[in-house]
């Protein structure tokens, strides 16, 4: 019986070392493919490669540096956890095979960038129109649209550290995935987003049929850990008024911004919002509930706020409370100027005589100074309007450009008084 019993146990062990070995193996012969491709573009490198008797996989000292820059991307590990080490195995078998595991969690801890880096600089000359949301975020702070890296780097970030934890697990017989994302950008914030993904009961699950899923349930949790107080800070100069007074200040200037674009937040999002902001709680908690659930390969779904409030089922809550519904409706805009300044709001309205914002077919060949949604300000002359975009004649670097600028991209046109 003892030899048996020994046997079994030089086997087990026999078997954990092999696959230890094989999956040590191969990750590491991944790591050198990689290094391999990413040689055009600059070096890669790694620490080590370790696994545990636990089943957890572990790279550490990860780092890249582009070709031509001083610049590093750095990791300190990259962890990927399961229950125990033949589970691992099993799990990278089955990714081979392009099937979906029942679980899988993924930790990145110490992502290190600095700021002023040329990739953040790139993402930023790249970006887009701003959108509502930066726009709700800036609202009060200057004549700004967005925040931007030197805005970042005015509050006293330097290099930007990031820990993330990423995982999913299939819950009622294989029909739901539950996918958990979890970012903290270490003295900035955290965000936390759960989401339940419905999959077809009737298709094999694998990575093709995960996108025909339906989104059932959605929950956002950030809580701030620096960034608030910071930004207050940073905010209060910026639009020259009082500490004390900027989280007012701030929550005016953005409700004036949903009143621009014809909307109007129930009483229920607007003391939320106010309270995270002002610091009165460290969390805010978002969450929707469609129903029915959502088909991502929709687009012919309604964008009007009212439905959309209806078919969400959105909530709202702050740390410590349970979630209320809340909703957004439809409003006549209010198309209105803010200039900050000495501590007062001043609006001008739309009926300001220069203001030409609706009528911009009409001012042919005359001087206009846009506003546009990136807070940027361009002076010349509206040659023509076609397809959605000004045909602007822009005076630049002493002479004179013909550019085109989407209309969607104008938020204010006034012309310019000789």
């Amino acid at each position: 019986m003892k030899r048996v019993l020994l046997v079994l146990l030089v086997a087990a062990v026999a078997g954990v070392f092999y696959a230890n070995y094989r999956i040590t193996s191969e990750v590491e012969e991944g790591l050198e493919l990689s290094k391999m491709q990413l040689s055009l573009f600059g070096q890669f490198d790694w620490g080590d490669v370790s696994v545990s008797p636990m089943g957890a996989l572990s790279i550490t000292g990860l780092s890249f540096t582009p070709h031509g820059t001083p610049e590093e991307y750095r990791v300190e590990e990259v962890r990927f956890e399961t229950a125990h080490l033949f589970e691992l195995y099993r799990i990278a078998f089955q990714l081979d095979q392009r099937e979906i595991p029942e679980e899988m969690h993924i930790k990145v801890n110490g992502f290190e960038l600095d700021l002023d880096s040329s990739l953040f600089r790139n993402m930023e000359a790249q970006a887009g129109p701003t959108t509502l949301v930066s726009r709700l975020m800036t609202a009060g702070c200057g004549d700004r649209s967005y925040f931007g890296i030197d805005d970042y780097m005015d509050m006293g970030y330097g290099v930007w550290v990031a820990d993330m934890n990423i995982g999913y697990r299939m819950s009622h017989s294989g029909t739901r995935m539950n996918l958990d994302f979890d970012v903290v950008s270490r003295g900035m914030a955290r965000l936390e987003s759960d989401m339940a993904v419905d999959l077809d009961p009737t298709a094999a699950l694998n990575l093709n049929t995960a996108s025909d899923a339906r989104v059932s349930k959605v929950k956002v949790a950030i809580t701030d850990t620096g960034l608030n107080e910071r930004r207050n800070d940073f905010c209060a100069g910026e639009a020259d008024v009082a500490r004390a007074d900027y989280p007012d200040h701030h929550q005016q200037a953005w409700m004036r911004v949903w009143n621009r674009e014809g909307l109007k937040p129930s009483d229920t999002l607007v003391d939320a919002y106010r309270r995270f902001t002002s610091g009165q709680s460290d969390a805010l908690i978002l969450a929707i509930e469609p129903y029915p659930s959502l088909d991502a390969n929709d687009q012919s779904m309604s964008m009007d706020p009212t439905y959309l409030s209806g078919r969400l089922s959105p909530s709202v809550a702050v740390a410590g409370e349970e979630p209320e519904s809340f909703s957004v409706a439809s409003v006549e805009p209010v198309d209105t100027t803010v200039v900050e300044g000495s501590g007062q709001d001043q609006d001008l309205q739309a009926s300001d005589p220069l203001d030409i914002t609706g009528s911009l077919h009409q001012h042919l060949n005359q001087d206009v100074r846009l506003t546009l949604t990136d807070g940027r300000r361009v002076d010349g002359r509206i040659k023509g309007i076609e397809n959605g975009r000004l045909e602007f004649n822009r005076r630049l670097h002493g002479g004179t450009m013909v550019v085109p600028i989407p209309l969607a991209r104008v938020e204010r046109a006034r012309l310019v008084e000789d």
